[in-house]
C-alpha cells in the first residue's frame, strides 16, 4: 500500500456531505448526518496520517500535528467569531443575541445552553472536532499501540452515554461523547486499512455496500425509537466508513468528467462551505427576503448556495490556501 497517498475522491464525498448539511440548515430536507461523515473521516484520515508518520520516523510529533490543525481550523473559525461579535452589531439595527465569548475561544461552544445567533451555533461541530483532535493526538503520542482498543472503548462509551442520557432525559445531541462512536469507527477502519486487513470480500462487494449505505443514509433521518437513538450514529458511521474505503480503493484516472472535477474542487474548500453557512443563510433571510422580497424558498436556497460557494472559494484562494502552505514546515 502506498503511503502519503492523497485520496482525491474523498473530496467528492466531502462536498456531498456539506451540500446535504446546507440543505438541512436551509430547511429543504431533514438530514442530520452531515457532521457524522466528517467525524468518521477525521478519525480515518488522521489515524492514516499518524501511522504514516510513525512508520517513517518511528514516533509521532505532537507539536507538528497541533500546528497543522491550528493552520487548518483557526483562520476561518476566528473570522466568523470576529464577524459575529464585533461587526454584525454595527451593520444591523436588530438585536443580536450572543453567547459568552469564552465558549468560542475555548472550543466548548457545543456545551453552551444560551440561545444565540445561528451564525455561531453552526460552529458546534468544529468545537467537537477540536476536542477530538486534542484527545486523539495524545493517544497517538503515548498510546498508539492501543488504538484499536481505544477505538472500541470510544464506541462503547458513546453508546453507554446515549443510554444514560435517554434514561435521565438529558439532551446530548451537541455533546462530544455522543459522537465518539463516529470517531472511533473512523479510527477502527483506518487501522484495518493501514494494516491491509480489510476483508477480501469487501472489494467485489464494495459497490453494493456503497449503494446500500447511501440509500440507508437518505432513509436514516426518518428512523426513530430507542434503538435508533442509541445505535443510529454508529450504523450510519459504519456505512460512511465503507464509503470512504470504496473511494480510497478507486484508481485515480487521468481525466474525470466535468461533474466529478467540479465536486472534487468544491470538496477542497468544504470547510469554508460549512463555516460560512450560517452567515450566508442569515444574510439570505435578512436581505434577499426582507429587502428584495424573495418568497420562493428554493430560489432563496439557490441564491444562498451560489453566494456561499463564491465566498468559500474566495476565502480558500485568498486566505486558507496561503495559510495551509505553511503546513509544510510542520510535516
Amino acid at each position: 500500500m502506498g503511503r502519503n497517498k492523497y485520496f482525491k475522491y474523498l473530496d467528492v464525498l466531502r462536498f456531498i456531505a456539506i451540500f446535504l448539511s446546507f440543505l438541512h440548515h436551509s430547511n429543504v430536507i431533514h438530514f442530520v448526518y452531515g457532521h457524522t461523515f466528517f467525524f468518521v473521516l477525521s478519525g480515518f484520515i488522521l489515524t492514516y496520517q499518524a501511522n504514516n508518520e510513525i512508520d517513517k520516523k518511528g514516533s509521532f510529533n505532537w507539536m507538528n500535528f497541533t500546528m497543522r490543525r491550528i493552520l487548518r481550523i483557526f483562520p476561518l473559525y476566528f473570522i466568523i467569531i470576529f464577524v459575529s461579535y464585533f461587526l454584525i452589531s454595527l451593520i444591523t439595527v436588530q438585536k443580536v443575541t450572543l453567547a459568552p465569548i469564552a465558549y468560542y475561544l475555548t472550543f466548548t461552544s457545543n456545551y453552551c445552553r444560551t440561545d444565540h445567533i445561528f451564525i455561531l451555533v453552526i460552529l458546534w461541530s468544529v468545537a467537537v472536532q477540536e476536542q477530538f483532535y486534542l484527545f486523539i493526538s495524545l493517544c497517538y503520542r503515548f498510546l498508539v499501540k492501543y488504538l484499536m482498543v481505544i477505538a472500541a472503548v470510544m464506541i462503547v462509551i458513546s453508546l453507554a452515554y446515549k443510554v444514560w442520557s435517554e434514561f435521565y432525559q438529558v439532551g446530548i445531541y451537541f455533546h462530544t461523547l455522543n459522537h465518539f462512536s463516529s470517531f472511533g469507527i473512523g479510527i477502527f477502519f483506518a487501522q484495518l486499512f493501514n494494516k491491509g486487513m480489510v476483508p477480501k470480500i469487501y472489494r467485489p462487494l464494495s459497490k453494493l455496500i456503497f449503494v446500500v449505505g447511501m440509500v440507508t443514509l437518505f432513509l436514516a433521518s426518518f428512523f426513530n425509537g430507542l434503538f435508533w437513538f442509541v445505535f443510529g450514529d454508529s450504523i450510519v458511521s459504519v456505512f460512511f466508513a465503507f464509503a470512504i474505503l470504496f473511494l480510497c480503493s478507486l484508481n485515480t484516472v487521468e481525466r474525470d468528467n466535468l461533474f466529478i472535477r467540479l465536486m472534487t474542487k468544491m470538496g477542497k474548500f468544504s470547510y469554508g462551505l460549512y463555516c460560512f453557512q450560517g452567515l450566508i443563510i442569515v444574510f439570505g433571510d435578512v436581505f434577499l427576503v426582507r429587502k428584495f422580497g424573495v418568497e420562493n424558498n428554493l430560489i432563496l436556497v439557490g441564491f444562498n448556495f451560489i453566494i456561499l460557494t463564491i465566498v468559500a472559494y474566495v476565502s480558500y484562494e485568498l486566505i486558507e490556501n496561503k495559510i495551509l502552505n505553511l503546513k509544510r514546515y510542520f510535516r
